[in-house]
């Protein structure tokens, strides 16, 4: 037998190896994947409070978490290689994906209501000239429900080069949105941001998951969206108007089944920026206010407030009470703005709300305080906080929110419990 004959035959045993070798050394020393949460941008600036990384509530209900919630458990999930070789195979192309059968987030493929729809379960759907369509009279379909990819970028995750698809869902009626999943040359799922984590992990009020863009880094393997239509304070609230709000979001890839991680987002509303703040942050913030600690707190103070703390010391206890807990800050959305009465919804993510008025607000501790597009409300617990109907949250404050995770206190508001 030639040497050239030897060396072919092999070649593909040859390559197996490698591949396990080199999938082996890109795990690290240990064998693990380094851990997420990178910042979105490395030129961020830093907070200048303690602690003001972006983060959330989900936060970003919410909160950044920066404002995100974690997104490797929730839905961006991942899954692992198919043919060791794939490494060594170039990313798929939009026209290798355009007509596959491929798998797909449960919500995309066509079978099952979004409200339905688990995050982390899949389907499978063929394409056709890059879009899939329920079959025409097919009742285990949704009729007239399509998923179709918007666009492909190439990256490049634990080693494997892939194809990064943003994929429209759309649901056969009036709503349709956007997910991510990823594919290696064998046009295996590797990973999945399904529509439902994307929602959870943006602030706002989101009727449709719109991606505008993907940006992709092959060497972290981390992706940023661009998201748009998010409905903020100001906007009129309803499906088909026009939502001035937008972000861009950072998932991480923490690296084999984990998948991706909400790690970082960045929202803009007009010419402001914000982070949500972390609420460690805000309770040490609303901590120095209760405990009469007014060197500290004077730097998460607005002049506003700082005036009225001074001018209704009497009143301190009654807005600011000591012993209080910061549960949650959530983005004003379009369903705080105002109705005709003056009067918006501030919706938590376990459900409470609770109200802010745009005038005639008989239970703010700073009068004729406006808000504005960017700012925050956090749910106050502990003491009185606890009374009175469970679904309401009767004590909060507003902050200003900045670009760095930082913010500025500017009110407090306590409804009376019965």
């Amino acid at each position: 037998m030639s040497t050239t004959a030897f060396f072919r035959l092999r070649l593909p045993a040859l390559l197996t190896v490698l591949a396990t070798v080199l999938m082996l050394l890109g795990a690290g020393a240990d064998g693990h994947a380094a851990p997420a949460g990178r910042p979105l941008f490395p030129a961020a600036p830093p907070s200048p409070s303690p602690g003001a990384s972006a983060g959330a509530s989900p936060g970003a209900s919410s909160g950044a978490t920066a404002g995100a919630s974690a997104g490797a458990a929730a839905g961006g999930s991942s899954r692992a290689a198919g043919s060791p070789l794939a490494m060594f195979m170039p990313a798929p192309t939009l026209a290798d994906l355009s007509d596959a059968t491929l798998e797909v987030p449960e919500a995309c493929a066509l079978r099952t209501n979004p409200s339905d729809a688990a995050p982390g379960k899949t389907g499978t759907v063929t394409f056709s000239g890059g879009k899939a369509e329920s079959p025409p009279g097919d009742r285990s379909y949704l009729q007239f429900a399509s998923t179709t990819i918007k666009d492909v970028t190439s990256s490049v995750i634990d080693g494997r080069p892939v194809a990064i698809a943003t994929i429209s869902c759309f649901y056969g009626g009036a709503y349709s949105d956007d997910g991510i999943v990823a594919y290696d040359s064998d046009l295996s799922l590797v990973a999945v941001i399904d529509p439902k984590t994307l929602d959870g992990d943006l602030e706002g009020q989101v009727y449709e998951v719109t991606i505008d863009a993907v940006s992709a880094n092959a060497v972290t393997g981390d992706l940023v969206l661009s998201i748009g239509q998010i409905g903020v304070y100001g906007d009129e609230d309803y499906h088909a108007a026009l939502h001035s709000g937008s972000a861009k979001l950072l998932y991480a890839w923490a690296g084999g089944a984990r998948g991706y991680a909400a790690s970082d987002a960045v929202y803009t509303i007009g010419d402001t920026k914000v982070r949500m703040p972390r609420v460690e942050d805000v309770q040490a913030a609303y901590d120095a206010i209760a405990n009469h600690d007014d060197s500290a707190a004077s730097q998460w103070e607005s002049p506003g407030l700082t005036s009225a703390l001074q001018e209704k010391e009497a009143l301190r206890q009654a807005y600011f009470e000591a012993g209080s807990s910061v549960q949650e800050c959530v983005l004003l959305s379009s369903s705080s703005s105002p109705d005709d009465k003056g009067v918006g919804t501030v919706y938590f993510s376990d459900g409470r709300k609770t109200e802010v008025r745009s005038r005639g607000h008989a239970y703010v501790f700073v009068e004729n305080n406006d808000y504005q597009a960017g700012d925050m409300i956090c749910a106050l617990g502990g003491g009185r906080g606890e009374l009175g109907a469970s679904d309401f949250v009767h004590r909060w404050i507003a902050l200003h929110g900045k670009e760095d995770g930082g913010f500025e206190i500017y009110n407090s508001a306590s409804y009376p419990t019965s």
